[in-house]
């Protein structure tokens, strides 16, 4: 009898069959990310993505934002828990998702280095979505698996030093992806990570200790830098007179401009608004306490223009203008010597002498009585 044929030999191969097959049968969180970006991107852009490697971590918060990549994109993701979750994807990713959206296809070769923008973002987010939909669908039947469902795309985060403030404080679920687009166009790497306890039941410490921690996140941002853009007025031109703009060109703007200066932030949002002026020969603005737009006389005031400052001058005191004379032609009376005189009018003395005898009149009938007449509706009101 052959080794081959020994009983127990045998015994051990069938075991191994039974252990492969409940494998097969048994969905991991990594066999359900390779089938949610093969299928995501099939059914979302019409890609062709395949998951070349799948490396599966749990780590804590400042083990994740530790490995975080500095240049790429970080988004986070929002699910049913308190905790956000969240993705980082490389160039290569951000390019390919782009090129199949915009010509149809994913160019062969590594994309030029450049810094992730929100375009990419926006691009990326149908794309994420559809995956981790699906990511929550493959292990819906599967026990344990509450950190995995109903998570979609967030916000970006301009830096992974962010990420230490918005993530909670707890353990996540790490898949880190290694990615083919295109049949080997591209090779892009992917992070997904998401909070590892279910929903609700995230252990956010006692009381004290969240307020402390809200503290020290509402210290830090105070902190923070936030540039304001004074904009005095924007100006559209065509492209033609864009083209042809030299230095020292002017460009009209309108002359209410000066005291409605615009304080914008980011996104153009604006936060008050001011007027234009000067202090120690530097321009400065002076903030406005409502929306009112002020305005100059002329334009040269743009150049030495004071800042406002004591009450405004009385009206009495306000020297009179006389208004400007008025040249009214005169016009000669017509001649009126042929018109004939009064004296020609003929006399009226002959006219006979009209006597009323109340003799003559008594005869006549009475008028009759006008008690019966039906009452007259009123009027109209005439309008003015």
């Amino acid at each position: 009898m052959t080794m081959d044929q020994n009983p127990q030999s045998i015994l051990r191969r069938m075991a191994a069959v039974g252990r492969a097959t409940i494998e097969a049968q048994t969905m991991t969180p990594a066999r359900a990310i390779r089938l949610a970006c093969s299928k995501g991107a099939e059914e979302q852009l019409d890609l062709p993505l395949r998951v070349l490697g799948v490396e599966d971590q749990k780590l804590d918060l400042e083990a994740l934002c530790d490995g975080l990549p500095q240049d790429h994109l970080l988004m986070t993701l929002t699910g049913p828990g308190d905790g956000p979750g969240l993705v980082v994807a490389d160039l290569q990713s951000l390019s390919a998702v782009t090129e199949v959206q915009t010509i149809g296809r994913v160019l062969p070769g590594p994309a030029d280095n450049r810094a992730p923008t929100r375009i990419d973002a926006a691009m990326l987010e149908p794309l994420l979505n559809e995956i981790l939909q699906r990511f929550g669908q493959e292990l819906h039947d599967e026990a344990g698996i509450e950190w995995a469902l109903g998570y979609r795309a967030g916000v970006v985060l301009e830096s992974a030093r962010l990420a230490g403030l918005v993530l909670e404080d707890v353990y996540y679920n790490v898949l880190r992806l290694t990615l083919d687009f295109g049949n080997g166009s591209k090779e892009g790497q992917m992070i997904i990570a998401l909070p590892s306890q279910p929903a609700g039941a995230q252990d956010h410490g006692a009381e004290t200790a969240k307020e402390q921690w809200q503290a020290g996140l509402q210290a830090r941002v105070l902190q923070g830098e936030v540039a304001l853009n004074a904009v005095l007025a924007r100006v559209a031109l065509p492209l033609s007179a864009l083209t042809r703009l030299q230095p020292g060109d002017d460009i009209p703007i309108p002359i209410s401009a000066v005291g409605g200066v615009r304080l914008e932030g980011p996104d153009r949002k604006v936060v008050s608004y001011a007027r234009l002026g000067q202090l120690n020969g530097a321009r400065a603005v002076r903030l406005q306490e409502n929306r009112t737009v002020s305005y100059v006389a002329d334009s040269d005031a743009l150049e030495e223009m004071p800042l406002a400052s004591g009450p405004m001058p009385a009206v009495n005191d306000m020297p009179a203008v006389a208004p400007p004379p008025i040249d009214i032609p005169a016009s000669p009376l017509p001649d009126t010597s042929d018109l004939p005189g009064l004296d020609d009018l003929p006399a009226m003395d002959d006219l006979p002498e009209l006597n009323i005898d109340t003799d003559q009149t008594s005869d006549l009938p009475d008028f009759p009585s006008l008690d019966d007449l039906p009452e007259l509706a009123d009027f109209p009101q005439i309008p003015d």
